[in-house]
């Protein structure tokens, strides 16, 4: 079948070849450098996740040691100043929580949360007797 060719048609059959297989790695190049960028924003949020979830950890913990000093403490400034810092946290867990409700979109994800701020209600209302 070749043999019968000139070989300018020879050359430009192979280069044919050569840009159709450039094209299609090109192609599939783009597909995977897309796919690509898709995982990492998927890991930055759940970083932006993992993030939040230690924020509220740490705002659970120091609202318990602001109970307890307000405990055992006789000093009504110390209580007001621990009055304020827990509503502070208050105010970052609620800011937290609402960012967690708008990215998460698994159901399970749903439901853990659901279950985190009845319970971080419950506490709020133990912290407040």
């Amino acid at each position: 079948m070749f043999k019968n060719l000139t070989i300018v048609k020879k050359l430009r059959i192979s280069y044919g070849v050569i840009i159709v297989l450039l094209l299609i790695l090109g192609i599939y190049s783009q597909y995977n450098t897309a796919q690509i960028k898709q995982d990492t924003k998927d890991i930055d949020e759940r970083v932006d996740k993992i993030t939040n979830a230690a924020t509220i950890r740490k705002i659970i913990k120091d609202n318990q040691i602001e109970v307890r000093e307000i405990l055992l403490t006789d000093n009504m400034k110390e209580k007001e100043e621990s009055k304020k810092i827990i509503e502070e946290n208050r105010k970052i867990y609620k800011e937290t929580i609402e960012y967690l409700e708008k990215t998460t979109r698994s159901d399970k994800g749903k439901k853990i949360l659901a279950e985190l701020k009845e319970a971080f209600e419950d506490v709020a209302k133990a912290n407040n007797k």
